[in-house]
């Protein structure tokens, strides 16, 4: 990668941060990726008392893409097993199976845990950190009602 490249990626991740440090709160969604540092933060999190539930959420997205996993699981189901062997609970984790992107990620999240009766008033995010300016926009409009959510991300400018 050249200088001028780098540059221009470093002014592009630098807008896509929002630093936030997470708070504890109700529930904990790990937004799915073909990244599962992802999961193992989600589980870091709950381990360090950030929520007493993780959702995992995240469908098949990426087929014959540059995203795509050879996985033969859902990203739900790929964070979840990360997260129990991150020493999470398998009954502290919900399962949303059908996400493709960041706003399904939301909906269907905010609907599994309204048919389970657990209406959170705080969330924090588990999510890349270029996802989480992604989060902050489709969040007003995606699921109204929190009070509070904070983005806990994984990664860093080393990603590049």
């Amino acid at each position: 990668m050249t200088d001028e490249a780098l540059h221009l990626a470093r002014i592009l991740w630098d807008y896509c941060l929002v630093p936030q440090e997470p708070a504890p709160a109700d529930v904990i969604v790990a937004l799915g990726t073909n990244d599962l540092r992802v999961a193992e933060h989600a589980a870091d999190l709950y381990r360090r008392g950030y929520g007493p539930l993780l959702v995992c959420t995240g469908g098949v997205a990426h087929q014959n893409d540059l995203l795509a996993t050879t996985w033969e699981k859902t990203e739900a189901e790929m964070f979840a097993d990360v997260a129990m062997r991150c020493g999470v609970p398998c009954d502290r984790i919900l399962l949303e199976k059908r996400a493709t992107n960041t706003a399904e990620n939301l909906v269907l999240t905010r609907e599994l845990l309204d048919a389970a009766g657990i209406h959170p008033r705080s969330v924090v995010f588990a999510v890349k950190p270029f996802m989480q300016r992604r989060v902050w926009a489709a969040l007003p409009l995606k699921w109204q009602g929190l009070v509070r959510a904070a983005a806990g991300s994984t990664g860093s400018e080393g990603d590049l």
